[in-house]
This record gives structure tokens, C-alpha cells and sequence, in this order.
């Protein structure tokens, strides 16, 4: 797991250099299968805490979709295997339609970040919103 880590930093590294050099801009989204995700929400543990703390150390633009899941399923009364069954197909797996969304909402904050100029759904000013 450490060598992973460490070559998932160094390619984070190696990403940024070309983005910088093409003016280009990255969103690292840390997504995880059904095994992390349940561990996490059960024992609050994760095995790469090393890789997160890069990542805001070099104050990079990131999705953690399992911290989203921890705050997400505080919000709940119910139990992690109602809760994995909501986002994942029979609850283990890839994400179920509902899971997908979930990605989708909170990539979607970050990706406007980013952004510029913003679409005209995010724009401040209405008058942007010209429909003629």
C-alpha cells in the first residue's frame, strides 16, 4: 500500500507539471469501492490518510467522495448496510443510479471553482442569462 501511495503522489506531481505547462487545470477525484467505503464508515479508519494529506498540503482541487460519505451518512438513522444499499448496486459494487447522482453533486461544487466563465445557470448576474 505504501509503494501505491507513493506512486500515486508522484504521478499527482507529474499531472501538475504538465497542467501547469499547458495552462490546464486538474480535479483529483478520490472515489472508492464498496470494501474502503465500508470500512471507513464502520471503523472510521482509511489506508490512504498519507495520500489525503498530500493533497492538502500542496493545496491541490479534490472530491474525497468517502469523507462526503462519512458526513452524508451522519445525517441518516440508519444502519451502513441500509446506508451502502441507497448509493451501490445491492449495496456492494459500482454506484447504483442514486450513487451516481451523488458523485455527480458533489464534483459539481468543486468543477465551478474552477471554472471560467461560470455557465449561465451559475452566473450571479441574471442579466447573463440572456435567452433571446
Amino acid at each position: 500500500m505504501r509503494d501505491a501511495l507513493f506512486g500515486s503522489m508522484y504521478l499527482v506531481d507529474k499531472i501538475e507539471a504538465f497542467a501547469l505547462s499547458t495552462g490546464k487545470k486538474v480535479i483529483y477525484v478520490l472515489a472508492y469501492g464498496t470494501v474502503r467505503a465500508r470500512e471507513r464508515l464502520v471503523s472510521g479508519h482509511r489506508l490512504d490518510q498519507s495520500f489525503v494529506d498530500f493533497l492538502r498540503k500542496k493545496d491541490m482541487p479534490f472530491v474525497d467522495l468517502l469523507d462526503l460519505h462519512v458526513k452524508d451518512l451522519a445525517m441518516f438513522k440508519i444502519g451502513v448496510d441500509d446506508y451502502m444499499k441507497r448509493y451501490y448496486v445491492d449495496g456492494e459494487g459500482h454506484y447504483s443510479p442514486v450513487g451516481n447522482a451523488f458523485m455527480a453533486f458533489a464534483i459539481k461544487e468543486q468543477l465551478l471553482t474552477l471554472l471560467n466563465p461560470k455557465p449561465p445557470a451559475y452566473t450571479a448576474d441574471e442579466s447573463d442569462h440572456d435567452i433571446n
